[in-house]
């Protein structure tokens, strides 16, 4: 869990980008997502509306994609 410093808009874009992309894989690993579009909407239900821009990377996607899969695998109710 990200624990250190939290999305404010006193941060830069790049700093933002970093913070959401942190924040997008561990969603991911809750196993409470089924691909990056789910995790796309929860980080935008939490006020991040840039997250599709964000989150506009092929790898990044096929990553959260990734990490999603294998949590709800893991996740023992799944």
């Amino acid at each position: 869990m990200l624990t250190g410093r939290h999305w404010t808009k006193a941060m830069d874009k790049s700093e933002q980008q970093a913070y959401a992309r942190s924040r997008a894989k561990e969603l991911a690993a809750t196993g409470e997502h089924i691909d990056w579009i789910s995790v796309e909407h929860c980080l935008q239900r939490e006020g991040h509306i840039e997250a599709r821009d964000w989150l506009d990377d092929e790898i990044l996607r096929r990553d959260i994609n990734s990490i999603c899969d294998q949590s709800r695998k893991e996740k023992p109710d799944a």
